[in-house]
C-alpha cells in the first residue's frame, strides 16, 4: 500500500480527533504504537514514526541508545548496533540491558527506515529468562512488501 492510498484510507476511516493526534505525533517525532504483544514475560511492540527523509537507521539507533542511556538505570549495550537490511529496507539492530524498578530487563530492537518512516520492533524480557530463541524467531519473521510505484 502506497503513502497516498494509506493516507486516503486513514482520512476516510479516522475521526477528526485521531487525524489531529497522528499529525501532532508526526510533528513531534513521536512514534505511533501499532501493535503490542505479550506472552510469558516477553513483550513486543511495533511502532512507526515519521523521520527526516535523509535519516539512516544507524543514526536513529544511536539516538535511541543515547535516550535510553539518559533515562534508564544501569543501562548497557550488550550487542553494539549493527546494520541489518531486510527486503531491501535499510535497518539496524541493538541489544541492551537495563534496570527498571527492581527488575533487570533485556531488550532487542530492530529499526528500519524507508521513505521517511521508521519502523521499530522492540522485544523486552526479564534478564535471566531464556527468551533469545523466541525473540530471534519473532524478529526474523518481520518482512516488508515492496512499495507500489506511483
Amino acid at each position: 500500500m502506497g503513502d497516498k492510498e494509506l493516507e486516503a484510507r486513514v482520512t476516510a476511516s479516522a475521526s477528526a480527533h485521531l487525524q489531529s493526534d497522528l499529525r501532532n505525533r508526526a510533528d513531534a517525532k513521536k512514534g505511533v504504537p501499532l501493535l503490542a504483544l505479550s506472552k510469558d514475560d516477553l513483550n513486543m511492540t511495533l511502532s512507526v514514526v515519521v523521520v527526516p527523509a535523509d535519516a539512516t537507521a544507524m543514526e536513529l539507533v544511536a539516538h535511541q541508545k543515547d535516550v535510553m542511556k539518559a533515562n534508564l538505570a544501569s543501562f548497557e549495550v550488550t550487542s553494539s548496533p549493527k546494520e541489518r537490511t531486510i527486503d531491501n529496507v535499510a535497518g539496524a539492530e541493538m541489544q541492551t540491558r537495563y534496570q527498571l524498578g527492581d527488575k533487570t530487563l533485556r531488550s532487542r530492537m530492530r529499526l528500519f527506515v524507508r521513505s521517511g518512516v521508521a519502523t521499530l520492533v522492540t522485544a523486552v524480557w526479564a534478564d535471566g529468562t531464556p527468551k533469545e530463541d523466541a525473540v530471534a524467531s519473532a524478529l526474523d519473521g518481520l518482512h516488508f512488501l515492496p512499495l507500489p510505484h506511483n
